[in-house]
């Protein structure tokens, strides 16, 4: 019921691997390693914060990306 919804999904990774994100937090911790990152702040609260990721988050969107091509590919056959 939605023809464009690979286009749109494909869209939405094209903005998001765009976007500039120093701090990569998320609806759900485990997308972003919140537990372990928390952990790891209070542990070590002058050491630099764990929460500033950029290359988490483009990690985030490749992995992600690569689920969805994958689900895709699955679907079209």
């Amino acid at each position: 019921t939605y023809p464009n919804i690979a286009r749109d999904f494909q869209h939405t990774f094209d903005v998001l691997r765009e976007l500039r994100c120093d701090i990569f937090l998320g609806a759900h911790r485990g997308y972003y390693g919140g537990a372990k990152k928390a952990d790891e702040l209070r542990a070590h609260p002058d050491g630099p914060n764990p929460f500033v990721d950029p290359m988490g988050y483009q990690a985030y969107v490749t992995r992600t990306e690569k689920v969805f091509h994958d689900q895709l590919a699955k679907e079209q056959q």
